[in-house]
């Protein structure tokens, strides 16, 4: 994960693109670890949403279950946001 003020804006590490074969297993494992690892902005990258559609993409109930999921994490801290409002816009 990166600080909610990472020093390069421009260089927020990402943990890779979700790809067509990113389970939704795997997307939980990823928020649980940076959770446990005590948070910050963990960036998440969804190219396209569809199902056989190419590597970088993600099947729609793949992405629904995730994001229910993550609606009931919100409870303990967790929560959705675009990078720009995670990060804060610098100029």
């Amino acid at each position: 994960t990166e600080s909610r003020r990472p020093g390069d804006r421009y260089g927020i590490r990402t943990p890779g693109s979700v790809r067509e074969d990113t389970s939704l297993r795997q997307l939980r494992q990823r928020v649980l670890d940076a959770e446990r690892a005590g948070g910050g902005v963990l960036p998440l990258v969804f190219h396209r949403v569809c199902d056989d559609c190419g590597v970088y993409s993600v099947p729609p109930q793949v992405l629904d279950g995730f994001l229910a999921w993550l609606t009931a994490r919100e409870r303990r801290g967790t929560v959705v946001m675009t990078l720009q409002d995670a990060v804060g816009a610098r100029d």
